[in-house]
């Protein structure tokens, strides 16, 4: 005998209430009619006096064929809140299972680990580039067919598909964003830059106050963006939210246009001033906005991810601004003189071969087709010489973006829960780049397939170390076929994963 209970809350909002059904009597063998008055009760318990492994895997079974359940410890809860739990018909013994399973297979028996504590849950992404590449090349069709009407249709049909083959615990992420809804901010957005851009054949006046109405409107339409999207998400039936925050959005773009103003007074100021003179200024200028970015990067982060709820509980976010000084003042430089090390040697090397006398021909290898011009070996060595850089240019833009993605993600925590991260620069270096070759040899066909490619390894580097405590805050916060309901953002904007 044990402590948990599996309660009923509804049906996923995006599975079909029918097949739903339909499968909850094949695993109970139950009738249809049946099935479906058990499932019209939500907080129904289902099965209790289970042990924690046993637990677990009930809810793994129900939440696969799109029930929404919680497990839950009545060990924790007093005698009064037990018996308030409601049963499935009236007189039942409460001492006895209301439901039994099929008998378990080998694969289904209970692992060792109890529920209690954290349980690592991957995020598995099923989606796959063919099934992409059929929505995708309706929706490009129809959007050029419609001049562009049909982007919002598009919009959702594609969120729809990767939220959907997203699951965590067996319960996929929910799109619930309309496409009218998208359409409506999206006729907004064009609205204002119609008008701005129309403000740009006016006076120089009226192009300068259009500009800055735009710019100190800016905060307010990304709180609202971020806002829109998220409540169109949602997980279990219980949606995600973000505060509108507009002062903080506000206090973090200051930061910036201040050190842009310092920087275009400087300029203003020292225009007439020889560069010798103004060199020491402009340095000053360029440190502070080097010194600056790091921490308006943390942030601005910090916004995002603070900002961010689920179930009404907010999201901690753990990395400092210390970290991202770490990053941008330390790691970056020392990939840089890693990088300038091999490449030192392979100038080197490449110099002994006549490499140098050759320089002057590199201005006409363009022309080759017309010059006459042949590439000998030692021109083709001086082309990989200087490929070299750009390679470890990309190298390292990518470990800046593998890093700040880690910065985020890693270690974010709700409650109990938390995330681990742990994205690697080679390997998506490796994914961008054949991405690339593919795309240019496909002639832009690939592109579904680099899409899922780039999301299918994020969500591989992402690991959910999830608490009890999530079920109770699912459990808590459920919204049900509300969630979502609220009216879209002025401009749709992605988050990146």
């Amino acid at each position: 005998m044990g402590n948990y209970q599996i309660v009923y809350n509804s049906i996923m909002l995006a599975m079909d209430k029918r097949e739903v059904e339909d499968a909850f009597a094949r695993l109970f063998k139950l009738s249809p009619e049946k099935a479906a008055a058990i499932l019209a009760k939500p907080q129904t318990v289902l099965r209790r006096d289970l042990d924690g492994e046993t637990a677990e895997v009930y809810r793994e079974k129900l939440m696969a064929i799109g029930l929404d359940v919680d497990v839950r410890d009545m060990s924790m809860k007093s005698p009064a809140a037990t018996i308030a739990m409601p049963s499935l018909a009236s007189g039942m013994d409460m001492q006895k299972p209301v439901l039994e399973l099929a008998p378990l297979s080998g694969d289904d028996q209970p692992s060792a680990v109890g529920y209690h504590g954290n349980r690592m849950l991957d995020i598995d992404f099923q989606a796959n580039g063919f099934d992409y590449f059929r929505i995708w090349i309706v929706n490009i069709f129809l959007t050029v067919l419609t001049l562009g009407i049909y982007s919002a249709w598009a919009k959702v049909r594609t969120q729809q598909y990767f939220y959907s083959n997203t699951r965590v615990a067996d319960a996929p992420f929910q799109y619930l964003a309309k496409p009218l809804q998208i359409l409506q901010g999206r006729i907004i957005g064009v609205a204002l830059l119609g008008l701005y851009m129309g403000s740009q054949e006016l006076s120089g006046l009226s192009a300068a106050v259009s500009l800055l109405v735009l710019l100190l409107l800016l905060p307010a339409l990304l709180v609202l963006a971020l806002s829109g999207r998220f409540r169109f998400t949602a997980w279990r039936n219980t949606g995600f939210d973000f505060v509108r925050d507009f002062a903080g959005a506000y206090k973090i773009a200051l930061l910036p246009v201040v050190l842009l103003g310092v920087f275009a007074t400087a300029g203003a100021q020292f225009a007439g001033i020889s560069s010798e003179s103004a060199l020491p200024v402009w340095g000053l200028v360029g440190g502070i906005l080097l010194l600056g970015f790091p921490y308006w990067q943390y942030s601005l982060n910090h916004f995002l991810v603070s900002r961010a709820t689920f179930g009404g509980e907010h999201f901690d976010f753990p990395a400092r601004a210390g970290n991202y000084y770490w990053l941008y003042f330390f790691k970056v430089p020392a990939l840089v003189l890693l990088w300038l090390l091999p490449l030192g040697v392979a100038g080197v090397v490449t110099m002994g071969h006549g490499i140098v006398e050759q320089l002057p021909a590199l201005t006409t290898l363009w022309r080759a087709g017309h010059t006459g011009v042949s590439i000998t070996p030692d021109r083709a060595a001086l082309g990989a010489l200087l490929l070299l850089p750009a390679i470890g240019a990309a190298w390292i833009a990518v470990f800046i973006r593998a890093s700040l993605f880690n910065l985020r993600y890693n270690g974010m925590a709700l409650g109990k829960s938390t995330l681990s991260c742990r994205v690697r620069a080679w390997p998506l270096l490796w994914i961008y780049l054949s991405n690339a070759v593919a795309i240019v040899l496909s002639i832009g066909l690939f592109i579904p397939w680099a899409k899922v490619r780039t999301v299918r390894y994020r969500l591989s580097c992402l690991v959910l170390h999830a608490s009890y405590e999530l079920d109770d805050i699912v459990g808590k916060a459920r919204r049900g076929n509300a969630v979502g309901a609220e009216t879209a953002a002025l401009f749709d904007v992605d988050i990146a994963l």
